[in-house]
């Protein structure tokens, strides 16, 4: 494990350490630790590498507005790419971006970097794409206006232990996002703020910042499923616990979560987002999603309940399921959908 200060990097919070850091990755794994390493692009982790990070803030520079991490081959993907916190390690999107991303209406990074636009893959903290093997854990990222970690076509991957810290709340400022093709991948003990939704399966032909030249063309294909969600704290997020995006043959299957408490929230599923894809999803495309052990204490009171569907689905099951709020359980957005085996605490739902 080679410490970057050896490459030349310093724990000064002012020396630009993006070259010695993408440099010190291609030797061997890499420590950051005990200081404030600034960044003005992204690192570019190749296969079999791990980045660790302890007593240590990674931080961007003003105005730049780059992914901290993104795997090293968006073309051909990557296996074992990982970077991990050993205890106080802090991706820092930087007070002044931040304050550049607001109000909701004047967004910098978003119109530089924001839908269809090639590089709207930097839109978010840190994003993989075609990554077989990975683990994020350890870490808290803080002050970083959009999307905080996501990809398309990844698998056998862990995110753990991560702290969400967005409590300046910006446009589109969702935490994990799950991309067409992602699969097999367990998200453990999350907790935080963000000012959207806290995870986004998005399984359509459309993909907001993964619309970008790199991720969109032939990457818009692709299931998502087997993906175990466990041990969630939403202190505050103005949407919902998750959304599902889904059509153009593409399915969303195989999902839980279990554990969750939502102190505060626009909803917990909705299914929907028509301007993400072309076609309409079949009954079969959203199915075999089990929610387990979830309390809802307070929703918004513009949102129509905690469950909202907008798309066919069926066998969905909730269950040891709280809600709090003085908002209902269920609604539809649409008349006529054909919704089959849909059951909170052992009710079906529509009613």
């Amino acid at each position: 494990m080679i410490d970057i200060r050896v490459y030349g990097a310093k724990a000064d919070g002012i020396t630009d350490c993006s070259v010695a850091i993408n440099q010190a990755i291609l030797a061997d794994d890499i420590i950051l630790q005990n200081g404030i390493f600034l960044i003005s692009e992204s690192i570019k982790i190749p296969s079999n590498r791990t980045v660790y990070g302890k007593n240590a803030k990674l931080k961007l520079a003003d105005g730049a507005y780059d992914n901290f991490f993104r795997n090293s081959d968006f073309t051909n993907g990557n296996v074992n790419v990982n970077f991990k916190g050993l205890g106080n390690f802090i991706l820092d999107g930087n007070t002044i971006n931040n304050i550049e991303a607001n109000p909701f209406n004047s967004v910098k990074c978003y119109t530089t970097h924001g839908f269809n636009s090639s590089e709207s893959y930097k839109y978010t903290a840190a994003t993989f794409k075609k990554v077989n093997g990975f683990e994020i854990s350890g870490i808290i990222i803080s002050d970083r206006p959009h999307v905080a970690l996501g990809g398309v076509r990844n698998s056998n991957g862990v995110y753990d232990n991560i702290y969400l810290d967005y409590k300046t709340e910006t446009l589109n400022q969702d935490g994990i996002t799950i991309g067409w093709g992602s699969h097999d991948i367990t998200i453990n003990n999350i907790r935080g703020w963000c000012g959207d939704d806290f995870f986004a399966f998005n399984a359509g032909d459309r993909g907001g910042f993964m619309d970008s030249t790199l991720f969109h063309s032939a990457y818009t294909t692709g299931d998502i499923y087997n993906i175990d969600i466990d041990n969630i704290k939403v202190f505050r997020e103005l949407y919902h616990l998750y959304i599902i995006i889904c059509g153009d043959g593409n399915k969303v299957h195989d999902i839980s979560f279990n554990d969750v408490l939502i102190n505060y929230c626009g909803g917990v599923l909705y299914t929907g987002y028509t301007s993400f894809r072309t076609v309409a999803p079949a009954k079969e495309d959203i199915e075999d999603i089990t929610m387990d052990n979830v309390l809802v204490k307070t929703m918004r009171e513009d949102h129509r309940a905690a469950f909202q569907l907008g798309e066919d689905c069926q066998n969905i099951t909730i269950t040891n399921f709280t809600n709090e709020s003085e908002e209902p359980d269920f609604a539809v957005d649409t008349e006529g959908l054909d919704i089959i085996n849909f059951t909170i605490n052992g009710t079906g739902y529509p009613t």
